[in-house]
């Protein structure tokens, strides 16, 4: 088996909606605090998070490599990670990129999907992926419904569902206005 969930399950009929991609709240939760965001009667994780799969191996990833820590607008970001079936079977892993705005003019998903390809590794096998991410990835509409984007810190994770906290950080420097519809489908990587 190597398929991957393309929803979100919740524990409890309770949690509905609950998906992947949702807003940030001012008081994310958190399991010390009484006064953040959560349930106080069920757990606010989900059961079964987007994009958790099952595999008779086990697959490790290492720290994502990015290209550059800081770019323009007009720049491509290149983010690679090993990834290594660290079990004693063949299996096939969905290696998945999200990208996440730190701060924005406009409430951003806490983690938007990317990019997302198969690999097929035998047992001990690596392989480096790499995804590339341009001025569609990082633009968001503005007030008027014009595509922008805007200067500030980014977040990148890698790993085997939207639940992975294999990250890396940039930066971009400088804001800028963009022409077209832009792109809202995430396209394969390349695998090495």
């Amino acid at each position: 088996p190597s398929g991957k969930l393309p929803v979100t399950f919740p524990p409890v009929g309770g949690q509905i909606p609950i998906y992947y991609a949702h807003k940030n709240t001012g008081r994310p939760p958190r399991e010390d605090e009484v006064y953040t965001s959560k349930y106080l009667d069920e757990k606010w994780t989900p059961q079964f998070a987007f994009g958790h799969g099952l595999s008779y191996t086990q697959f490790t990833y290492e720290a994502p490599i990015l290209s550059q820590k800081e770019l323009l607008p007009t720049d491509k970001l290149t983010v690679s990670v090993i990834v290594r079936n660290a079990g004693s079977r063949p299996g096939d892993e969905v290696v998945q990129l999200y990208l996440r705005d730190d701060a924005a003019s406009f409430t951003r998903p806490v983690r938007q999907l990317r990019g997302f390809t198969r690999v097929s590794l035998q047992p001990g096998q690596s392989k480096v992926v790499t995804f590339t991410l341009d001025q569609d990835d990082f633009a968001l509409l503005d007030e008027s419904l014009q595509r922008i984007i805007e200067p500030g810190t980014f977040a990148v994770f890698v790993g085997g569902s939207s639940e992975t906290d294999n990250a890396g950080a940039f930066k971009i420097t400088k804001g800028a206005k963009l022409k077209g519809p832009g792109n809202a489908i995430p396209r394969a990587p390349t695998v090495q």
